[in-house]
């Protein structure tokens, strides 16, 4: 426990970011004056457990909570899941899904959402909120206005004569309930994935925030405090069934400290940290000193440039089904130079490679020889030759051929013995 306490309120205080940007999660007493609603309840719920104080570090949007993270302003945070914000915060598990819609004029020509996607279309959006990340990703013809905050978004879509305002379609129907002169369009372009989020590296706490949550949806709480603050058409997400998935062999003790010497350097080449991979290696001791080894020089010691290597290593991953894999080494690839549009990508590899306009030639050569090398064995002269003259000497060609099949190694340990990501460890 002491780690968690570590990680979750170094300075003895638990520090909660609230974001009053999304009234489905923060509202503010009319009475009272006071914070309200299920991420405020969820926040000294976590606070009661740990036995400490809880500070509510208050924001008027999800991207200045974000943006606070540079100055250590928060140890926890109710943030929306995206592949840019988990660059730098490790999520739980959804504990709500809600909707991103749009609001539009009553007697706008635009029915559905993908009607919005046209050329001369301008749609409102707060900085920052997870649907502006999302839209800045998906659409390919609209154009986007930024605002401060969600709220600010409605006012700018009003003033400017925009064509649409984008946001949490909660606070998009209580708005139009009192301006007859607007409307709510049907459908949703995307299924926003609230959870908790944690500052990265923080392994202990990160563990102990997923188990929380999941036992905060399993026991009504969420549900409770959605009623309370009136948010009946809230969803809460269904429970991870990850957290049901045991490895096939027991994991070693997370605190294991023999073989000494062989612990210390695999704690050394984590950051300090066992992997759950690592704790299922070190049922072999000699294993593990190989394996150890081995990976170290593969990650650390190759000329290959680390982007394309990253991208082989997820490539791989997607192919085989290693989710630890892709969990791990996604953020690697995007660390590298990897963009949220290619990592996306990857996730349909046998595709990937015609996305063109996302990957360059060489990374393109790269993706087919992945899918050649881990799909069938066998690479054919063109696909070889292709990847060849796409890189610098013999060297990185032995270098990538080497880490694709390592990582064809590594996802088949880990699918054979159902290791899981540290944040869904049972």
């Amino acid at each position: 426990m002491r780690d968690v306490l570590r990680d979750l309120a170094p300075a003895g205080r638990l520090r909660a970011a609230i974001n009053f940007g999304n009234p489905v999660l923060a509202q503010l007493n009319i009475q009272s004056g006071e914070p309200m609603g299920v991420s405020v309840d969820l926040a000294r719920e976590l606070g009661r457990r740990l036995g400490t104080p809880v500070d509510l570090v208050t924001f008027d949007s999800a991207g200045k909570v974000c943006e606070a993270l540079q100055s250590d302003a928060w140890d926890v945070a109710f943030l929306a899941i995206d592949p840019v914000r988990a660059a730098e915060i490790k999520f739980t598990t959804p504990y709500l899904l809600i909707e991103g819609t749009y609001l539009v004029r009553s007697n706008s020509p635009i029915r559905s959402i993908e009607d919005l996607d046209n050329e001369r279309v301008r749609i409102a959006v707060g900085k920052g909120a997870a649907y502006d990340l999302y839209l800045s990703r998906s659409l390919k013809k609209a154009e986007l206005l930024r605002a401060p905050t969600s709220a600010a978004a409605i006012d700018l879509f009003m003033a400017e004569g925009l064509d649409a305002a984008a946001g949490v379609r909660q606070p998009l129907t209580t708005y139009a309930l009192t301006h007859p002169g607007v409307r709510v369009i049907p459908g949703k372009f995307t299924a926003i994935q609230q959870a908790m989020g944690i500052p990265k590296n923080r392994t202990a706490g990160a563990a102990f925030l997923q188990s929380f949550i999941e036992e905060m949806k399993a026991s009504g709480f969420v549900a409770a405090g959605l009623e309370r603050s009136g948010q009946i058409d809230a969803e809460v997400a269904p429970l991870n069934e990850k957290e049901n998935n045991m490895p096939r062999i027991k994991y070693q003790p997370a605190d294991i400290d023999k073989p000494e010497e062989l612990v210390a350097s695999i704690r050394t080449r984590r950051g300090g940290t066992l992997l759950n991979l690592d704790r299922m290696l070190l049922h072999s001791p000699p294993f593990a000193k190989g394996w150890n080894e081995f990976l170290r020089e593969v990650r650390c010691g190759l000329s290959l440039a680390p982007k394309l290597r990253e991208l082989a290593i997820c490539g791989v991953a997607v192919l085989n089904g290693a989710e630890y894999e892709f969990h791990h080494h996604a953020p690697e690839f995007m660390k590298a130079g990897g963009t949220v549009a290619q990592v996306e990508a990857l996730r349909n590899f046998e595709t990937a490679a015609n996305e063109t306009g996302i990957f360059d030639a060489a990374e393109c050569a790269v993706i087919q020889l992945t899918l050649a090398m881990t799909r069938g064995v066998q690479v054919s002269d063109s696909t070889f030759a292709s990847v060849k003259s796409s890189l610098p000497d013999d060297q990185s060609m032995v270098e990538l051929v080497g880490v694709i099949a390592a990582y064809n190694m590594v996802s088949r340990f880990l699918v054979a013995l159902g290791v899981n990501p540290e944040q869904t460890e049972a």
